[in-house]
Order: C-alpha cells, then sequence, then structure tokens
C-alpha cells in the first residue's frame, strides 16, 4: 500500500504545490528500495468529514499562532514491531512571514536561539575558560529549559527561518522584487527544502549533521549537480543558505531533492527481502551497508552535534555547506560585507522605519559570529568514522585533521574575525540603527539601549573562538593528536596554538604600532583566559597548556616592556592600554596558583 499524506485544507493556495512537491520529492529514494510511487500526496476537501487529527489519516498541517516559528514531524509506531502507522507534519504560518519580511529580533530575539550551541552559558558568562564543572552543567539546562517556549520547539525550522530571513534580505538588496518569478522561485525553494525535512522524520530518519561535509563546495552553485546530489547529502542535514557572491553564478538556494544519503538510509529501511525470518535478511541487509556511496555515507546524529568541545568532528557542523569549512565561511562573509554596503542604498524609501536596517546588519554581524563557532573546531578536529572492521575502503574510528587544515583555520581566525579591518563601518549607518521602543513588547524594548554597543558586538564576535581554542577537552585532543598523527605527517602541536593565538592577537606589540580599540578590547580578553587557565585552570586543562599560558605572560611581559621602553610614535591609549596590561600581568605572575583544577564535575545526561 503507498505512504499517503493529506494536504491538510487550511494550507494557502499559493503554497500547496511546493508542499506537494516536498513530499513526493522521497518517491525518488524509495524507487531505490524498489517501490514505485511509494508516496502520494492528497488534498484534504474543504467539506471533508474527517478531522486531520484522526489517527488513519496522514496530514500536512498549517496552524497560526503568534508565538510560534517552528515545523515539525512527529509520527507513532507500533511498540511491537516500529512500524510507523500514523504521522503529521505541522507548519507555523510564520514560518512563511520570515522568507518575506526577515525576522523580528524584538518578538523573537535570534540570541534565544544561538544559545543553543554556543558554550555554555553564552554570552552570560565572563570571556573565561569554560569549566565544565557543576555550575556549567547548570546553566546548560537552565537554558534548554527557559527555550522550550513555543517559540522554538523545533531547533531545525528556527533555524530555516533565520536562513530564509537573512537569505532574503541580500537577495532584496540585490533587486529582488516582491511577485517577481525570483522571488517565487525563492520561496518554493524555501518551502520545498523545509517539507522534504519534516517529511524524513516522519519515514523514520533521523538527523544526519555530517550530510553537507560530503558535497564538494565546487559543485555548490552547479544547479544541475545539486538537483541531483542536493546541496547536503542528506535533507536531515541543518544546512545553511546558499547564496553565491555578488556577480558569481548562483545555484539552488535551498535544498530540493533529497540526498544520496537517504536515498541509501530508506532503501536499507524500507526493502522488502523474500525471508522468512528477520535472521535470513541479515545478510541481505549487509550488503546493502556494504555499498554505502563513499563519502555520502557519513552520518552524525544529534547526539554527536550537541554539546560543544564534546563534539571532535568538525564535519558535524550546522549553518554551513560543503566539504571545505574555511572556503565556505570566506564566501558567506564576503556575502555579509556586500549585505551591509547594501543597507543605505536599498533601505532608502521615504518611510523607512530605522529597525529594518538594524535588522539587516545584524544578519551580516551574525554571520561572523557562526563563523566564530564553526570554523574554530578545525582546531584540534578529529574526523569520526563509523565504519565497521573489514568493511571496504573502512576508515580507522579517529582521523585528526591535519596540521595544513588547523593552520588555514587559525588564519582565518586572524583574517576575518581579529582583524579590526572587517569592522570599519560607514558613520551614517551605524547613526542609523536604533531600535523601537514598543512598551509592552518586552522589557529589553521598553528599557534596554536603543544603539547597537558596537564594541561589545565585535568583542562577542572575536572572542567566540577562544572560548574552543582554550577549552579544556579541545587542548586535551590537541595533546593526543600529537601522538596519533601518522609518522612522518606535520603534527598542529600545543606550543603552536599558544604561539599563534598570542602573536596574532598581539601583534602590534612586536610591529611597534598603534593599537586601537576593537584589538585593546580583544587582548584584554585574552590576557584573562591566560591569566584564569594560570591561576585557576578549568578541570582537565592539560599542564603542557598551563606552562604554556605561563610562557605567554612571560613573553608579553617581556614584549611589552621592551615596546614601552623604545619610545614608539603611538598613540596615548595605546600606552596607558599596555601600561594596565604589564601590571596584571605582573601581579599574576606573582600570585599564587590553584594547579589542581577544577573538581571532576557530575555530567547530567538529558
Amino acid at each position: 500500500e503507498p505512504i499517503v499524506f493529506w494536504l491538510e485544507n487550511t494550507i494557502p493556495l499559493e503554497y500547496r504545490s511546493a508542499v506537494r512537491e516536498g513530499i513526493l520529492a522521497w518517491n525518488d529514494a524509495f524507487e531505490c528500495a524498489g517501490f514505485r510511487n511509494a508516496i502520494q500526496a492528497r488534498q484534504m476537501p474543504d467539506d471533508a468529514d474527517w478531522d486531520p487529527a484522526d489517527v488513519r489519516y496522514n496530514t500536512i498541517r498549517w496552524f497560526v499562532n503568534p508565538y510560534a516559528s517552528y515545523a515539525i514531524g512527529p509520527s507513532r509506531s507500533d511498540p511491537r514491531t516500529g512500524e510507523i502507522y500514523d504521522a503529521d507534519v505541522g507548519i507555523s504560518a510564520n514560518m512563511m512571514s520570515y522568507a518575506f519580511r526577515g525576522w523580528d529580533f524584538e518578538a523573537d530575539p535570534i540570541r534565544n536561539m544561538m544559545t543553543l550551541i554556543a558554550p555554555p552559558g553564552w554570552p552570560d558568562i565572563p570571556r573565561r575558560q569554560v569549566r565544565w564543572d557543576d555550575e556549567t552543567y547548570q546553566i546548560m539546562e537552565n537554558q534548554r529549559r527557559a527555550l522550550d517556549g513555543p517559540w522554538v520547539q523545533d531547533y531545525a525550522a528556527a533555524i530555516h527561518a533565520y536562513e530564509g530571513a537573512r537569505a532574503s534580505a541580500i537577495l532584496c538588496a540585490r533587486g529582488m522584487e516582491p511577485g517577481s518569478e525570483e522571488e517565487d522561485e525563492y520561496i518554493r525553494q524555501y518551502l520545498l527544502s523545509l517539507v522534504t525535512h519534516e517529511v524524513g522524520h516522519v519515514l523514520g530518519l533521523r538527523h544526519n549533521f555530517a550530510g553537507s561535509s560530503a558535497t564538494p563546495w565546487t559543485k555548490l552553485h552547479q544547479g544541475f549537480w545539486t538537483r541531483r546530489h542536493g546541496l547536503s547529502q542528506s535533507i536531515m542535514d541543518y544546512a545553511g543558505s546558499n547564496i553565491a557572491p555578488y556577480g558569481r553564478n548562483q545555484g539552488e538556494y535551498f535544498q530540493t531533492c533529497v540526498g544520496d544519503y537517504d536515498r541509501w538510509a530508506i532503501e536499507y529501511a524500507y526493502r522488502q527481502f523474500d525471508a522468512e525470518t528477520p535472521e535470513a535478511e541479515l545478510e541481505m541487509i549487509d550488503e546493502i551497508a556494504s555499498r554505502a556511496p563513499e563519502p555520502h555515507n557519513r552520518y552524525a546524529p544529534d547526539e554527536d552535534m550537541y554539546g560543544y568541545s564534546g563534539g571532535m568532528d568538525p564535519d558535524v557542523n550546522v549553518w554551513e555547506l560543503g566539504d571545505n569549512l574555511v572556503q565556505y565561511y570566506n564566501e558567506r562573509l564576503t556575502v555579509s560585507d556586500e549585505l551591509v554596503g547594501r543597507i543605505l542604498e536599498h533601505w532608502s524609501e521615504p518611510g523607512t522605519r530605522p529597525p529594518k536596517l538594524r535588522t539587516a546588519f545584524y544578519y551580516a554581524m551574525y554571520d561572523y559570529m557562526f563563523a566564530g563557532f564553526n570554523v574554530p573546531t578545525v582546531i584540534g578536529g578529529v574526523r569520526a568514522y563509523r565504519d565497521h572492521i573489514g568493511d571496504p575502503n573502512a576508515h580507522p574510528s579517529m582521523v585528526p585533521c591535519s596540521a595544513e587544515e588547523q593552520r588555514r583555520a587559525m588564519y582565518f581566525i586572524e583574517t576575518r574575525l581579529w582583524d579590526s579591518s572587517n569592522f570599519q563601518f560607514d558613520p551614517e549607518l551605524i547613526n542609523m540603527l536604533a531600535s523601537d521602543r514598543q512598551r509592552g513588547l518586552s522589557l529589553y524594548s521598553s528599557f534596554g539601549p536603543r544603539d547597537i554597543d558596537l564594541h561589545e558586538l565585535v568583542l562577542s564576535i572575536q572572542t567566540t573562538p577562544l572560548y574552543w581554542i582554550y577549552d579544556s577537552f579541545v587542548m586535551q585532543r590537541i595533546l593526543n593528536n600529537e601522538i596519533r598523527m601518522p609518522e612522518g605527517e606535520e603534527i598542529f602541536t600545543l606550543v603552536e596554538l599558544f604561539d599563534s593565538t598570542r602573536n596574532a592577537i598581539w601583534k602590534e606589540v612586536s610591529e611597534g604600532t598603534s593599537i586601537d580599540s576593537y584589538r585593546r578590547n580583544l587582548q584584554r580578553a585574552h590576557l584573562e583566559w591566560i591569566t584564569e587557565m594560570m591561576l585557576r585552570p578549568a578541570y582537565g586543562t592539560p599542564e603542557d597548556a598551563i606552562t604554556l599560558a605561563r610562557r605567554d605572560l612571560l613573553t608579553l611581559e617581556y614584549e611589552i616592556e621592551t615596546f614601552l621602553g623604545a619610545g614608539y610614535a603611538v598613540d596615548e591609549m595605546t600606552v596607558i592600554h599596555l601600561e594596565e596590561c604589564l601590571s596584571r600581568i605582573k601581579l599574576t605572575l606573582s600570585a599564587p596558583m590553584d594547579r589542581g583544577g577544577d573538581e571532576y564535575p557530575f555530567i547530567y545526561f538529558y
């Protein structure tokens, strides 16, 4: 019997075609399992005498809730057999409004969503090592509970909504007209991708956050290739929107098909065998597994993604595409810079409210933030494989990232995140980025500052990589990778990590040049990290890292004293800043140290 999904009659007429297309996209996968037209999509009549909640009907439901911006794909299974006997996909109407008008930062702050993958407690803890103690896990638990509200009941949809709003803002700034064919195609791809993902869940598939790592970066804007293989090798990934730099060939905006991994997984799950017992099927099932399409068999569900530095695989990320993480974010930030440059020109019509400009500016800045989350995962990264011994072309369980990869990631952080030249904005634009006073909407809206604290925003971007670089788990991994690397291969050492970070952040001291306000903030933050690591290291911090933190302080003490004694022609604030840093360094070096680390934490599992 075919699997039938009914389109609820509340779905707007203009969206029904894309919803239907998203359902039927799975027929391609079922053909690999030996079924033609396995999935059917039918329209619920306006005068239907049955309710969409009826367990006998699988439905795609459309609902309106002013506080909701999510889509879900729940199902019910027979506990005796595992057979799925009922499934319903729910889509909030707000999911479509975001694709048109952007994300409302006051009613539904993006920061609520970001804290799900940020370092524990970020941005509500001082800039310091993540301690992974009882307090840290309690912060994570409190955040998770606070974010269980209706506005983020499904994180995938929240990401999808944000990506839709951001991409829409960029395309509108480039001239996409409301109601145009270009906008219609953009909306079709946005909704099609969302529906196909949720239908995948009700067919039994989990998330696969490693899917995008199997897509060659060079193929992302070749529509003829991605329409068959996908932007990610699994529609069950949380992939970023695919917006090409201006003047380049534009591929698909969102994924419009199931991926190669999905076809393989559906065949494994659904193919029928002429066997009398489950045990008799084992050989045939193993044969399907042995045909894992390399490299499209990469698989990483939720437990591999969440937990911050507890996850070690840089291919397991959200908000990214392609097999080259650094190159993807280089291009994404190029698009972000383009958006900033177009804001005043595009949103200049009489009657435009300043918060519209502010929202577009935040889209660009949060791209920098997301780059700070994802790119550092290459540093100390270890790719995890689930291959069995004896599988064709089997990988080891763990493969450390090469030294060259890690150095490219460090260079990206230095040049794209820590370099102040990336944050020099037109004063005319900055002076237009005010928020509205909307009494009753939120306390932040009513009483918070109307202007943007640009220095704090940039500092948040610039310090995000330090949460990863100086995480105790990451430093342990870098130390362990030194003995994991095959003989003859270059090694990225803990010494190189500390030296590269210090030299990049304090380069003005060795160059004898003035230090601007962004860089002074970053240097103070770096000093806080290594000071705390020396005086009160977090649990699990390698002793070698504590030793290197002390060496950093000694090196900075010497270099700053040399700088101040050389009489360089620099501004007064640079001298005052370095004198203060020198004072802190001397106090730290003479202070008693707690070298025992924190107590072993009690780890919560949820």
